[in-house]
């Protein structure tokens, strides 16, 4: 597992094919961990990554592969109303991950963060009205 602690990245920052791959099983779970300034984790690889806890301020996590992720008590609702913190799971794959206790504001759409996100054998939040098994095959 590799041990990451804290991290904020500078904004805008994408991780390469090298990068990504390094990521994988990351942690950057935490109370302190804060990723924000529009960072991007788009089209990822973060199979068994550790967000647990950490605050997210506009994290773009679509297309990524969070397969047995870590996503539980993660906090990305906005305290300032009149600027939304929308962080995304457009088309990012949930399987076997938990989002349990974790907070999330509507996408840009209205929609909830992992409505279009593939979840199957996923922990969701509490106020989730979709199944995490949604889309296990049958």
């Amino acid at each position: 597992m590799i041990a990451l602690g804290p991290w904020t990245p500078p904004a805008r920052q994408t991780p390469s094919a090298g990068q990504a791959t390094l990521l994988k099983r990351g942690r950057f779970s935490g109370g302190s961990s804060t990723l924000g300034r529009i960072t991007t984790f788009a089209a990822s690889s973060l199979r068994r990554a550790k967000f647990s806890d950490a605050t997210f301020d506009k994290v773009d996590l679509g297309y990524a592969r969070l397969a047995d992720a870590k996503l539980d008590r993660v906090d990305a609702v906005s305290s300032d109303p009149r600027r939304a913190r929308r962080s995304s799971l457009f088309l990012a794959d949930l399987t076997d991950a938990t989002l349990a206790g974790s907070e999330w504001d509507d996408d840009e759409a209205g929609d909830r963060p992992w409505q279009w996100a593939t979840l199957c054998n996923t922990v969701m939040p509490a106020d989730a009205v979709v199944s995490g098994d949604r889309d296990c095959p049958r």
